[in-house]
């Protein structure tokens, strides 16, 4: 059945990453804008033998060591690619018949569903913006009015990616009046990096999942595709249910989803507050094997402020921290995170924090006792995540009778 989502080399062997935060972080951009660059390519107006040769020409522009790697990714991308193309050039001039329906039925809905699917196939046009990638492109009337009402595709979404099993294929569902609006754009190249994604792993180039149970693979392997989509569509991950992260219902799966799901969100934004763009971490996708070691490397790829050689967490980082803090479990993860890091907060950090709290409240006009509230909040942060005390007295009587509670 279809999901639809909204050779042995070195590569599954053990990546020794650098150890200056530099250079990963240069290894981080280099593959995140590449990937990107594919993505734009493939959906841009060019011819498709214009798109390939621009591809090729992206290629040679890397440094030499990544060359061959990425020639390799290319050419096994494009043979699967040809796979999926032959499945569906035997139903030339039929092919969104032939891919409406074989998604119907293998969603087990019935030959009366395929048929009202048919009625309006006249809605619904395929063509391929490049070689291997099919698209079917369906007006509002046919995609609301029929395939979502008798549940094909999910009401809510625009554009979907339907994956194949082997020998099955794999496409692109799109609503027609949505591709071509700016806000639709990054859905679009999300859609299209689970289709390129899939093709990767089952060429055997994506690195081996190495987790300790099947469930917990199969959770990672969607956690990461994930992963790398809403940092292609510039969504905040830590705003996605983990059953969206990784189509499962086990609770092991799903514990690990939500806390590498908010680890890595953190760690995303406290990089973005230091100029690190969000597709940095999308290293993080292509290198990481389970759950423990993604969440490893974006720790890593983390620039932090650095005092007496000791990372430390400076206004930036208590701030993405502090206003990250009403999520259930949160505290843990951000224990761990400053674990993993070997962050520390001086005294001076914690204790200044809450004057610009007290700022931050009267610029929005916050009651007194709301701003009182924050202080408290942050007091309980700070000892929950850094095991330090704060003395809320002091901050209260500096403020004097701005904060009194006269």
């Amino acid at each position: 059945m279809p999901v639809v989502v909204s050779g042995e080399s070195d590569r599954n062997a053990p990546i020794a990453l650098p150890q200056s935060l530099p250079y990963l972080n240069r290894l981080g951009r280099l593959h995140g804008e590449f990937y990107l660059g594919i993505l734009d390519t493939v959906l841009s107006d060019a011819p498709p033998e214009g798109k390939q040769a621009q591809i090729r020409q992206q290629i040679g522009s890397v440094p030499a060591p990544m060359r061959t790697v990425y020639s390799e990714g290319f050419s096994r991308l494009t043979e699967r690619m040809g796979e999926n193309a032959s499945i569906i050039r035997a139903h030339q001039g039929g092919e969104a018949a032939f891919l409406l329906g074989y998604l119907a039925r293998a969603q087990g809905k019935t030959e009366d569903d395929v048929a009202q699917i048919m009625a309006g196939i006249s809605m619904a046009s395929y063509h391929e913006p490049y070689p291997g990638v099919p698209v079917v492109e369906v007006k509002t009337p046919l995609y609301e009015g029929t395939l979502a009402k008798i549940g094909v595709v999910p009401p809510s979404a625009p554009h979907i990616a339907v994956i194949g099993d082997e020998g099955e294929p794999s496409f692109l569902l799109m609503r027609q009046d949505l591709i071509n609006r700016p806000a639709n754009r990054s859905s679009v190249k999300h859609e299209l990096h689970h289709l390129m994604w899939e093709f990767l792993d089952r060429s055997g180039f994506l690195r081996q999942v190495n987790e300790e149970s099947p469930e917990r693979a199969a959770g990672f392997s969607r956690f990461r595709s994930e992963f790398a989509a809403y940092i292609i569509s510039e969504e905040d991950m830590m705003d996605k249910s983990p059953k969206v992260l990784v189509y499962s219902d086990d609770p092991e799966v799903l514990s690990l989803a939500v806390q590498t799901r908010d680890y890595a969100g953190l760690c995303m934004k406290m990089a973005r507050r230091k100029g690190i763009p969000p597709t940095d971490f999308m290293y993080a996708a292509v290198s990481s094997r389970s759950f423990e070691e993604l969440r490893q490397t974006c720790a890593r790829l983390t620039p932090l402020t650095m005092t007496d050689d000791r990372p430390c967490a400076d206004d930036d980082v208590i701030e993405v921290l502090f206003k990250n803090r009403n999520r259930p479990g949160i505290a843990d993860v951000q224990r761990q995170l400053v674990a993993d890091t070997g962050m520390v907060a001086s005294a001076e950090s914690l204790g200044e924090y809450p004057n610009q709290l007290v700022r931050d409240g009267l610029s929005r006009r916050q009651s007194k006792p709301m701003i009182r509230k924050d202080i408290d909040d942050f007091a309980v942060f700070c000892q929950e995540v850094f095991h330090q005390t704060i003395d809320k007295q002091r901050i209260i009587q500096r403020w004097g009778p701005i904060l009194s509670e006269r």
